[in-house]
């Protein structure tokens, strides 16, 4: 139990550290996008624009105080022209501007490694009687994060009951004052657990079968400035790891994804999974496991959520539950 326990620790911590090194590279484009920005606008007019930026953010704050607030409309739409009056007594083109967001949105937004399509077929394991099948109650729960963030605030909340089979994450990102170069993202996972020992060496082949409880995508969006950019991804997705030396990495099946890039003033709220629908993932270990050796299995659900905004306010929310009926297990032939 110890080494499985060690072994879960030790997943995560591998799962940070490629969490990190995007963080990384993402940080550099965000450095190139800054000093083509400075270089488009030019250094003197760069720095005057962030002033104006400042201005009109401690004029919002005043002109919104009660009794009588101004109307977001209203200081939308003024903030925008001033900013457009300021590029155009400066020669910039808004355009051109736009183009060099768009270029660190692209690659903010080709970050998904993990792709997998839910299997949707019935699956029957009486066909087969080497299937070894866990119910609920199981017998643990594993959880696990990497999250980072500048500008954004974080905050994720577990849903797991092991006797009861009950997995789920709710996961905000909220940025209500955005700057230029704000980013977040979270990678978070809920899974129960139970012990299985191999008849023979090989592969594990599992099919999870899942119920959905709630699997909701929401998002809204304010643009501060008229020349502004974002870029939201939500991924919900089901996951199975054997926790053995052998094997390496989880595998996923993606069950929910949801994506909106723009500046518009948008209010979304998605669902892509019908509360009560049943879903099965079949999944196949990376390395295979000795004959004999109990090992440690977990099943569940991992959110992986990013958003990305330049001036626009931002709030993110995904919010899923499932219900993990049954987990069948094979040593894959």
């Amino acid at each position: 139990m110890l080494a499985a326990a060690e072994l879960v620790a030790d997943a995560e911590r591998r799962k940070g550290e490629v969490f990190g090194e995007r963080v990384t590279t993402y940080a550099a484009a965000l450095a190139e996008r800054n000093r083509k920005l400075r270089e488009l606008v030019g250094g003197d007019h760069y720095f005057a624009l962030q002033q104006l930026k400042q201005e009109l953010r401690l004029e919002e704050i005043r002109n919104r105080r009660p009794p009588y607030g101004t109307r977001r409309a209203d200081l939308k739409r003024d903030r925008a022209g001033r900013i457009a009056a300021f590029l155009k007594e400066r020669g910039v083109d808004p355009q051109a501007i736009a183009g060099v967001l768009t270029s660190a949105r692209t690659g903010f937004a080709a970050n998904d490694d993990i792709a997998a399509t839910v299997q949707q077929e019935v699956f029957d394991p009486s066909a087969d009687g080497d299937w070894v099948t866990a119910t609920p109650p199981y017998s643990s729960q594993f959880t696990g994060y990497a999250e980072g963030q500048i500008g954004f605030r974080v905050n994720r909340r577990y849903l797991y009951d092991p006797a009861a089979g009950h997995v789920g994450l709710v996961v905000d990102l909220t940025d209500n004052d955005a700057g230029d170069d704000d980013y977040g993202f979270v990678m978070a996972g809920a899974q129960v657990a139970f012990w299985y020992e191999a008849p023979r060496a090989g592969l594990v082949e599992v099919i999870v079968v899942a119920q959905c409880g709630e699997g909701r995508h929401r998002l809204q969006l304010f643009n501060e400035w008229g020349v502004s950019d974002s870029t939201t991804k939500q991924r919900n997705l089901l996951m199975m790891q054997v926790h053995h030396l052998n094997v390496r990495h989880a595998a996923y099946s993606l069950a929910s994804e949801f994506s909106y890039s723009g500046d518009d003033d948008v209010t979304l709220d998605e669902q892509h999974l019908v509360p009560g629908q049943e879903v099965e993932a079949r999944m196949i270990s990376d390395g295979p496991i000795p004959a004999g050796e109990p090992v440690v299995i977990s099943a569940g659900c991992q959110t992986e959520d990013r958003a990305y905004s330049n001036d626009v306010s931002l709030f993110s929310t995904s919010d899923f539950s499932w219900f993990i009926k049954r987990v069948h297990v094979r040593i894959l032939e």
